[in-house]
This record gives structure tokens, C-alpha cells and sequence, in this order.
């Protein structure tokens, strides 16, 4: 009996059977495939159903999704900060080496400071005055023989005297070439007038720093033999007294036929420029009419070369004259 049962359960399917479960499948098939056709059709048409289906579904997923992606955000975060403190670490190290390095040239700069005042003191060396300064906004382009000039909203009421120079956040500009009461006129470095005596690196190889009214002037009257390297500071030498020596203006760019330098401050970008004080007796000479004119900023009074007579003074001058006076010498013609 049980194997005429097991006989019948392995029995093979009849035909009816495998064609009712085909069509089953293909009728699902075409279902699907007619409610994609649907869908497809209700969203190119942005119907509000679909739009309603696509919400709720966003709806449902976003916390799923929001507890699938903790644990990869948070690997990513412990990835990162990983990186960064390696990064940190070298960073650190790199510090740790410069410091010691720097506490070392900290040391030996005490030790050559305290050296050179003990030698200031046996030499009896005069120090160099500190430099004032007024501070100025270009206020336009200057015109007329000077090509690159502009114009400075500080004059001689400030203190500005031709021949001062005149710097920026990065280096040297210009000088004074003109000064009047509440502005004054900036010869820049690249006018085709400007001449500035320089030094070039470390060996300070004298040479003259002359603008061609280009954005980086020419360095003319070498002398030979000088080795001039590619990208050298070059700063001002205070040969002749009119400028101060050290001041920074920029650096070698060797071309194809000149030597040149490309300059620290950019002369199309000028805003806030100061003028430095630097009164020389080369100033004195470029500008004789300037030197008893003082700041009126710095509630200094401006000194006057004509004296406001006085009547009194002048009837009691009369008056000592005339009893003073003998007939003799009136007498002489």
C-alpha cells in the first residue's frame, strides 16, 4: 500500500498542469510589465499618485537608510581623523626639530646682541634715529611728466617733505617728488625718471635699480664680475643719503637680455601707503624750502620765515634810533 502511494506522488505532471502554470506566469509577466507601463506613463505626466507613492516610499526608507549609513559615516569620520593625526604627528615632529633649532639661534642671537652693545659702548657709536611715519590712501593716478606716480592724501601739514620715501605693507614704492600742503605726488619705482641705489643679496652687490615704465624695472651699472643668482633680495643701500639702506623692494628675476626684479608690492594695487621721515642732509638739500615745516598732526606749530611786526616795537625802535643818532653820521652822504 505505501509504495502504491509513493508510485503515485512521484507520478509525472500531466499537460494541463504545466500549461495552467505557464499561463499563470506569463499573465504575471504581462501584469508587471503593464503596471510599469503605467507607472512609467504616470510619472512622465507628474500625476499626483505617483508623486504620493515616490513620498511615502522616501518617507519609509529614510530611517532605514539613516541606520545603514551611521555605521559607514562614522567609519569614514574615523578614517579621516586617522589621516589627520598621522598628519599631525609628522607635523608635530617637524616642529619639535625647527624649535630646537630656533632656541639654539635665539641663543646665539642674545649672545652677538650683548656682544655688539659692548662694542657700541667702547666705539662710543651714535644710534640711528627711529623713523616716523605718516600713513596716506592713494587717492589716483598721478599725471603730467611722470608717467607711474599717484597721488597721496598726506602733504607738508603732515609732514611730507620731497625726497621722503614712500612704502607698502611689502617694500619700498616710490619717494616724494612733489609736496604740497594736503597732497603729495609718488614717483613710483617703475617710472622711467625713478633711479634708487640697491644691493643684491648677501654678497650686496651694489648696482642702480632703474624703472623703464614697466612692471619690473632694470638693474643697470653692475659691476663686472658680479654673480647675480635668480631670485636674490634686493633692498635699498643708502648710497647718496636720500633713502635709509635696508629697505626691501623685491627680487632678481634674471630675463633673456636684463637683469629685472620682480617687486615685492604690486604698483596697480596701491591703497594705503606710509611716507617715512628720513630726514638726511641730502633731503635738506632736495628740499631746502621744507625743512622748518613741522606736522601739524602732531600739534607741532609750523614755523613761519616772515615775523608779524609790531606797531610798539617798531615806535620804540624810531624812538631809540633817533636819540642815538649824531650829526655826523647823519651828516655823510
Amino acid at each position: 500500500m505505501g509504495k502504491s502511494l509513493y508510485r503515485k506522488r512521484k507520478a509525472p505532471l500531466s499537460g494541463n498542469t504545466r500549461s495552467g502554470r505557464r499561463r499563470s506566469k506569463r499573465t504575471g509577466l504581462f501584469a508587471f510589465m503593464f503596471l510599469s507601463i503605467v507607472l512609467l506613463t504616470l510619472s512622465r505626466i507628474n500625476h499626483d499618485v505617483v508623486e504620493e507613492f515616490r513620498g511615502g516610499i522616501a518617507k519609509l526608507a529614510t530611517p532605514a537608510f539613516e541606520v545603514i549609513s551611521k555605521p559607514i559615516l562614522q567609519l569614514r569620520r574615523g578614517l579621516r581623523n586617522g589621516r589627520t593625526l598621522l598628519t599631525n604627528v609628522n607635523e608635530l615632529d617637524r616642529l619639535k626639530l625647527e624649535n630646537q633649532k630656533l632656541q639654539q639661534w635665539k641663543w646665539r642671537a642674545k649672545q652677538l646682541e650683548i656682544r655688539l652693545n659692548s662694542y657700541a659702548k667702547i666705539i662710543q657709536a651714535v644710534e640711528r634715529p627711529p623713523l616716523g611715519f605718516v600713513t596716506g590712501r592713494v587717492v589716483s593716478e598721478g599725471r603730467g611728466p611722470f608717467i607711474r606716480s599717484v597721488l597721496l592724501n598726506a602733504g607738508r601739514n603732515d609732514g611730507v617733505r620731497n625726497g621722503y620715501p614712500v612704502v607698502s605693507a611689502e617694500g619700498l614704492v616710490g619717494r616724494v617728488v612733489n609736496s604740497g600742503l594736503t597732497a603729495s605726488h609718488v614717483l613710483l619705482l617703475t617710472d622711467l625718471n625713478s633711479r634708487i641705489p640697491v644691493e643684491i643679496g648677501s654678497n650686496r652687490t651694489r648696482a642702480i635699480l632703474r624703472g623703464d615704465n614697466g612692471p619690473a624695472p632694470r638693474l643697470t651699472y653692475i659691476s663686472k664680475g658680479a654673480k647675480i643668482i635668480d631670485g636674490e633680495d634686493v633692498f635699498t643701500s643708502g648710497q647718496g643719503g636720500l633713502l635709509p639702506r635696508g629697505l626691501r623692494i623685491g627680487k632678481v628675476n634674471i630675463g633673456h637680455k636684463f637683469y629685472r626684479v620682480a617687486l615685492f608690492s604690486d604698483p596697480g594695487r596701491l591703497e594705503y601707503l606710509s611716507v617715512l621721515f628720513f630726514n638726511t642732509p641730502g633731503i635738506d638739500i632736495a628740499d631746502p624750502t621744507g625743512a622748518s615745516s613741522r606736522p601739524r598732526r602732531l600739534e607741532q606749530p609750523v614755523a613761519s620765515g616772515r615775523k608779524t611786526p609790531n606797531p610798539a616795537d617798531s615806535l620804540t625802535h624810531a624812538k631809540r634810533s633817533s636819540h642815538t643818532s649824531s650829526p655826523a653820521s647823519t651828516g655823510v652822504r
